[in-house]
């Protein structure tokens, strides 16, 4: 027995040294002279996987498992074993053995091991949940607290896992992750500067690394600076050249700067790499250069009808045939992609409560115009356009910036994170509304000026902020930003929700899968824009899509009165505005003034009765 315990330090000793064939036959040895020797049989089987020789491992599991002293080590292994061998249930059964009998020394691993499981088959609630308990009880360990702030980002508790990174990087300012963590989740929080400080922090201790480059190139093109954004994104190419998800990329960043053949280029050559690559395809499909003979279309067909084909990707590839269908004017065809497409998404997102949404906007407007405003003026003076997407906005955002003197911010998520965020006297938004001091809005503004000024050092005082959401928080613009300008975009309700449930939409946007909840939802906001129109008289000016289009350069000699600016010729080209443009739109906004996409919904009058049997007619432009 003695004799075996050293034999097995003497081939645990070249197994740490790598030298694996004496290892091996040393165990074998001591297996030949003892079968049931559980040390031999687990680490034999450790090192037979290190080699991924896990067929030749497996007749080692059984043997260490059922013995009859059993220690947690053990059962770690064998769930690692049969998690390669995709035996899930196996591997769960296995770990909780390894809790049951595990020491206050082992129980972390255990538990760690386990969430670890619960992520890589994506069952993030169970896996953020021991992953808790793991930070709870070892809340000084940088591998737990790193995971443990992962699984907050993949709820999208971003906020919670800042502190949580901070902590990581604290304890241990070597660790990559760490920092790249960090970067990402000040990233996801508008929190720009901060977040491109972390990943320069893990560029110094690794600069070749694929991810951390991409997160920097897509850092720089989510504050539209497209030069700074290809530099990273062409040092990612030279790490691997062969990563599609680098071409994809650089193909958004030509559609947003109006290069289209070069964005076409690009999406082709991310599928040239990768031919099963649904979301290149959606946004191959939105160039408007794919030919209908393309091999590509038939390759997503067939793609498309595999029963085993995710449904992240069938959503991509639905919207993508959507659209080459429309563009080919086969419109019952394109419908029917663009319904299962919206129908997928619905399935796997919990039940949107749309009365639940009416009544906390009649909450809030219940509230107006009671609350104080800022009087205090401001160095700066944001203009604000708002209303439903893909109502006009980014053309009306390119007109108004084609005046020298403003800038372009695009959609900024500031003022909802305002609304959403702020506490105070243990109230939230709405209620919290009447709670407000004039140091309150004070700090208020100051936070959202900071923010842009972070994206942009250099921003004009006139700037546009063209987040569509922003129609909810009116009241809120108009405490902050008394003096602000205010532009409520619209068009015919049908022609803009086609055109919404034409686009592939996550997030905030989830009326937006079926035709009854998308009319219910375009109908509270026209209510509510009829409200603010009541609580605001001549202080909110309205851009009626259809009129600009068909009378621009007056409309816009309007437009331009209203801002206190002056109107200069060409100004209502938006199709000349060279500023890179972050929205679904950017291929259209390139396009000059025409009519096409008024009275679309006509293409589809058959398709759409669920949704314009809901839609209040006052919203129609026309018949």
């Amino acid at each position: 027995m003695k004799k075996n315990i050293e034999k097995i330090k003497k081939a645990n000793q070249l197994q740490l040294e790598k030298k694996f064939d004496a290892a091996e036959k040393l165990y074998l040895e001591i297996i030949e002279g003892d079968s049931e020797s559980p040390d031999a049989n687990h680490n034999l089987s450790i090192l037979m996987m290190t080699q991924k020789r896990f067929k030749e491992a497996g007749q080692y599991i059984n043997k260490f498992i059922n013995t009859p002293y059993p220690v947690a080590e053990y059962f770690h292994t064998a769930a690692r074993y049969y998690e390669k061998q995709n035996e899930i249930e196996s591997a769960f059964k296995a770990l909780d053995r390894a809790i049951t009998i595990s020491d206050e020394k082992n129980i972390l691993k255990s538990y760690f091991l386990k969430a670890q499981l619960y992520k890589s088959i994506n069952e993030h609630n169970n896996a953020h949940n021991l992953f808790k308990k793991c930070y709870e009880i070892a809340p000084k360990n940088p591998n737990v607290l790193n995971s443990y702030g992962v699984s907050l980002c993949l709820k999208e508790k971003f906020i919670e896992s800042i502190p949580i990174f901070k902590l990581v990087t604290e304890l241990k300012p070597t660790l990559f992750d760490g920092h790249i963590n960090l970067g990402l989740a000040l990233q996801k929080t508008n929190r720009t500067k901060d977040a491109l400080n972390s990943y320069k922090k893990a560029l110094s201790i690794n600069s070749n690394h694929l991810i951390l480059n991409i997160n920097i190139g897509a850092l720089y093109q989510e504050v539209r600076n497209a030069k700074q954004a290809l530099k990273y994104y062409e040092i990612a190419k030279k790490i691997d050249p062969n990563f599609s998800e680098i071409y994809n990329n650089i193909g958004i960043i030509y559609g947003e700067i109006g290069e289209k053949q070069k964005s076409f280029d690009n999406y082709k050559k991310a599928l040239a790499i990768n031919p099963s690559y649904a979301k290149a395809f959606r946004h191959l499909s939105q160039t408007k250069l794919l030919k209908a003979n393309d091999p590509i279309i038939k390759k997503m067909q067939t793609i498309y009808k595999n029963p085993i084909t995710p449904d992240e990707d069938k959503i991509e590839i639905a919207f993508g045939l959507g659209t080459v269908l429309n563009e080919q004017k086969k419109f019952s065809e394109s419908f029917k992609f663009f319904d299962e497409g919206n129908k997928i998404i619905k399935k796997t997102n919990k039940e949107y409560n749309i009365k639940e949404v009416e009544k906390n906007i009649k909450k809030m407007l219940s509230l107006y115009p009671g609350p104080i405003i800022l009087e205090e003026k401001s160095d700066y003076s944001p203009i604000f356009i708002l209303g439903m997407p893909r109502s006009g906005s980014t053309l009306l955002e390119n007109v108004i910036t084609n005046h020298p003197d403003i800038d372009s911010m695009g959609e900024l998520s500031f003022i909802n994170d305002l609304a959403t965020r702020t506490k105070k006297n243990n109230k939230f938004w709405p209620e919290i509304i009447n709670e407000l001091s004039i140091n309150d809005l004070k700090n208020l503004r100051n936070i959202y000026l900071d923010r842009v000024i972070e994206i942009s050092p250099n921003v004009k005082n006139t700037f546009t902020d063209k987040m569509p959401y922003n129609f909810l928080y009116i009241g809120l613009i108009k405490s902050i930003f008394p003096s602000s300008k205010i532009i409520y975009t619209s068009r015919d309700s049908r022609d803009n929700c086609l055109s919404i449930y034409f686009l592939k939409l996550f997030g905030s946007h989830k009326y937006s899968y079926d035709q009854k909840t998308l009319a219910e939802y375009y109908n509270i906001h026209s209510e509510t824009m009829k409200s603010w129109f009541k609580i605001y008289p001549n202080q909110i000016y309205h851009f009626k899509y259809e009129e600009f289009i068909n009378n621009p350069k007056d409309e816009s000699k309007k437009l331009f009165k209203y801002l206190g600016f002056n109107y200069k010729k060409n100004y209502e080209r938006f199709d000349l505005n060279n500023t890179m443009t972050r929205t679904a739109s950017n291929h259209q906004v390139r396009e000059k003034i025409n009519s096409h996409s008024i009275g679309k919904w006509k293409n589809y009058n058959k398709e759409l009765s669920q949704l314009i049997n809901k839609l209040n007619k006052d919203t129609y432009v026309g018949k």
